[in-house]
């Protein structure tokens, strides 16, 4: 009994890998594989690796480097990312927008949905130092939020054209049902938070 579930887990994984090995041939073409792409290619590579087999698709984490990320809710405030990121003081931090996104709220916290098109959001841009920086906004933005790339507009300071850099946001990631219409204010979320300290 054992054997044959064992040899149906080996079919049932030699059958997904195909799967995302041929999928992956046709992405390849175009872009890196998503984040859970290669963590999935990862979980099968140990896996076949446990058991003696090489896995011909294997991908590198990319390495760090600093980019700007893309604040429009708590994070606007220098001193609450200070605190997340555990800098000495608060952070210099770039007005800056993103173009095709709107908001929506999940409870006092606002959460970035893509689309309409031309609908810009206003916020303030950091450039994260490390992958540790990093890890610490993640880990503060719960997987209720998920890291996209995306193209960030910084204004110019003497009327000529706005500077556009690529950088990352974190959008979300939960069910829309959670969200409801709303706008959000750094001031109005210091004011609430006060209440109840």
């Amino acid at each position: 009994m054992h054997l044959l579930q064992s040899k149906a887990a080996t079919r049932l994984r030699t059958m997904l890998v195909t799967n995302l090995q041929s999928s992956l041939t046709v992405m390849m073409n175009k872009d890196r594989p998503s984040l859970m792409q290669r963590k999935f290619m990862q979980f099968f590579a140990e896996d076949d690796a446990s058991e003696g087999h090489t896995s011909s698709q294997c991908w590198e984490p990319e390495p760090f480097r600093k980019q700007y990320c893309f604040f429009y809710g708590t994070l606007m405030d220098p001193p609450t990312l200070a605190r997340i990121l555990q800098l000495p003081e608060p952070p210099t931090m770039r007005p800056a927008k993103v173009v095709g996104y709107h908001i929506k709220l999940w409870g006092p916290y606002p959460a970035l949905l893509t689309g309409p098109p031309l609908h810009p959001v206003d916020g303030l841009a950091y450039k994260v130092q490390s992958q540790e920086q990093l890890n610490r906004l993640s880990a503060y933005e719960t997987s209720k939020y998920r890291i996209k790339a995306c193209m960030i507009k910084f204004p110019s300071e003497n009327g000529g054209e706005e500077e556009r850099v690529r950088g990352i946001v974190f959008i979300w990631n939960g069910e829309s049902e959670e969200l409801r219409e709303g706008s959000f204010t750094v001031e109005k979320w210091l004011d609430q938070r006060k209440k109840y300290i």
